[in-house]
């Protein structure tokens, strides 16, 4: 009996640790983990919040995005624009803008560098748009 509610507990408090992303201000928190995210867990955002995000963060402060790639899904085209920092570009926020309800966006192959120098990919994110 112990060890069941112990594993259930366990469960629980371990599934309740995983970093999600969320929004804070102007920046995209993005969690310092390395899974492969299962595509279909998509983050909900409206489109006016995601207009106001200028950077991506990790949750780790020990490490910086140094890139990352957005990927838009657009009149059917899967259109690709890349940072080489952490900042959404002004080609980014016009594809926010041209995006309508129900819309998918990826934010894929985010690099991030420690303070040892090493670098990092981490888990892609998936919004869409409500």
């Amino acid at each position: 009996m112990f060890l069941v509610f112990f594993l259930v507990l366990n469960t629980r408090i371990n599934a309740q640790k995983e970093p999600q992303t969320f929004l804070q201000g102007t920046d995209l928190i993005v969690p310092f983990s390395t899974t492969i995210v299962d595509s279909t867990n998509w983050i909900k955002l409206d489109k006016e919040a995601l207009m106001k995000v200028e950077r991506l963060i990790c949750t780790n402060k020990d490490y910086n995005v140094i890139s990352f790639a957005f990927v838009a899904a657009l009149s059917g085209d899967m259109v690709i624009t890349k940072s080489s920092g952490n900042m959404f570009t002004p080609e980014m926020k016009k594809r926010i803008n041209n995006l309508k309800s129900d819309a998918k966006i990826w934010i894929e192959d985010i690099s991030c560098k420690g303070p040892n120098g090493i670098v990092v990919k981490l888990q892609d994110i998936c919004i869409k748009i409500k």
